[in-house]
């Protein structure tokens, strides 16, 4: 990481364009020569959450989020590179790339904090901005520890300062200084109708989401802090008692919504607003552009989008939704088809002459079609895409509810654990839904252990390739395991078996990546992360 730092605010300005940070960014400004009034104080807000999509390489940029986002039990990379196959190092890029991006914005919100007195505005707006600048700190740490474990914590701007040692502090401090700041910012933060403002933003409901998500964290591994499921379950249910957010009746439309930019913050709660990819327009490369999880479609192709052939989904994954075949999330989330040539003609990956056998065996030659850019505004369809990427989704925090309350009190067949479970698959038209008196032992619950299975099966149904997986996996205690029973699969069915090398891989010290060798380098107080 970099210790002579002069770091910036990254300021937008604000146009009538739909999209939220539509234009290129300004130029760098020193906070000395900012903050003369409300306008530029609301412009150095916005900048603060343009670290989830900077120039490609933010948090939520397509290479850092579709490399860590595999191998996993839900998707896979036949572009075998350092990150997805297992053998990166702290001196990786990517890795190096993903730490000073999240402390650069860590250090732009402490520069935020410490000018936003300066200018002359509005005394609720100020302090409805110093809160939000709070909480998305607090997130940008939540990424650096949920990844990388102890790290330094930083409250201060670094601006002309050589600072070179400076101390990593525990993991389980700095989730604790996560919840403080984003819980004060929950009192003050606007309570926003989602049916009038953009999913950019975090409100009331995105804060106590956000927070059911990382008390959750917490509760499993590696800190087995498991008093926090009390406080997942309560923030949980503060979204739902609000009764502000619902299920989008069509799983489908969610992913068409966001293709479109059709704002729907009832489901999709909070996204990564990536800008559209035309001039004059700024340009970041968005998670679903070439080389991220999508149908393969070639670059000639101006018709549906080029999306590169890299990503394909697993054995696990098909095998959930052929537990029932009436969930409607199967043939959209795993896609049937690819493209040939220029033109939106589906070609089937499923041929009339394949055995059922070998549709079985082949079916990880299938692509995540979760987003898909056939439904995009822009045309043609050339370059990055612009799609956003939904950081919050209310039917994730209805899952998180149920999977706290059944970790509090057990499951139930109330409307605390098991029928909210059942909410989210209904909403996919599945006939099969989970009970204690079930005929399918598929969809019995009869216990704890029993139902914590059937959320971690939900989970990967409805949420596969929004990147939750891998950190999902390491907190309930069950990476590796998972990982290397993916990797018996491809043994198993005798198709593609040298992926199984890759998830033969994976070993404990996954759970963490490392800390990057320019910090160690830089940093006599810096320490690298077990088995690394």
């Amino acid at each position: 990481m970099r210790h002579l730092i002069i770091l910036i605010l990254v300021f937008f300005t604000i146009t009538g364009c739909k999209k939220f940070l539509e234009q290129s960014p300004k130029d760098f400004i020193a906070p000395e020569n900012y903050y003369n009034n409300a306008t530029e104080a609301y412009s150095a807000l916005l900048g603060l959450y343009a670290g989830f999509t900077d120039n490609g390489s933010g948090i939520y940029g397509g290479t850092v989020v579709g490399g860590w986002g595999v191998p996993t039990d839900e998707l896979f990379a036949t572009n075998t590179n350092s990150i997805n196959s297992l053998v990166f190092d702290a001196t990786h890029s990517s890795i190096n790339t993903y730490w000073s991006e999240c402390f650069r914005y860590v250090n732009n919100c402490n520069l935020f904090l410490e000018n936003i007195d300066k200018p002359t505005m509005d005394k609720s707006t100020r302090e409805v901005y110093r809160a939000e600048a709070r909480f998305l700190r607090a997130y940008y740490y939540f990424m650096l520890t949920s990844n990388f474990g102890d790290v330094p914590l930083k409250t201060s701007s670094l601006v002309n300062k050589l600072v070179i040692n400076i101390p990593f502090t525990p993991s389980k401090d700095v989730y604790n200084f996560i919840i403080s700041e984003m819980t004060a910012s929950e009192q003050i933060v606007n309570d926003v109708d989602p049916n009038q403002q953009q999913p950019v933003r975090i409100s009331k409901q995105v804060v106590r989401g956000i927070l059911a998500r990382v008390n959750l964290y917490i509760a499993g591994y590696p800190l087995l802090l498991t008093e926090h499921y009390r406080d997942a379950a309560m923030w949980a249910k503060k979204v739902i008692d609000a009764n502000k957010n619902s299920l989008n009746p069509d799983y489908r439309q969610i992913w068409i919504n966001v293709a479109q930019d059709a704002y729907d913050l009832k489901e999709s709660m909070w996204e990564a607003e990536f800008t559209a990819p035309q001039p004059p327009y700024y340009r970041a490369a968005s998670w679903v552009s070439q080389g991220s999880p999508g149908i393969a479609c070639p670059s000639t192709n101006t018709v549906v989008g080029y999306t590169l052939d890299w990503f394909k989904v697993t054995y696990t994954l098909a095998g959930l939704y052929d537990k029932d075949t009436m969930d409607t999330r199967k043939d959209w989330n795993i896609a049937p088809f690819y493209y040939k040539g220029n033109s939106a003609w589906e070609t089937s990956r499923d041929s009339l002459n394949k055995t059922v056998a070998l549709q079985k065996q082949k079916v990880i030659d299938k692509n995540p079609g979760k987003c898909r850019r056939k439904y995009e505004n822009v045309r043609p369809a050339t370059g990055t895409s612009g799609q956003n990427f939904p950081i919050l989704r209310y039917a994730d925090v209805l899952l998180m509810y149920a999977e706290a309350q059944n970790e509090v009190n057990g499951p139930s067949d109330e409307f605390t654990t098991i029928d909210i479970l059942n909410l989210v698959r209904q909403r996919a038209n599945c006939v099969k839904i989970y009970s204690s008196t079930s005929t399918d032992p598929n969809f019995l619950i009869t216990d704890k252990e029993s139902f914590r299975k059937a959320i971690q099966d939900e989970r990967a149904r409805e949420l596969c390739f929004e990147f939750t997986r891998r950190l999902d996996l390491i907190r309930w205690g069950i990476y590796e395991q998972t990982l290397l029973n993916e990797g018996q699969n491809f043994i198993k069915n005798n198709y593609q078996v040298g992926f199984a090398t890759v998830y033969n891989r994976v070993t404990s010290k996954y759970r963490l990546l490392p800390i990057p060798n320019s910090e160690i380098t830089l940093n006599n107080l810096a320490k690298q992360n077990p088995g690394w």
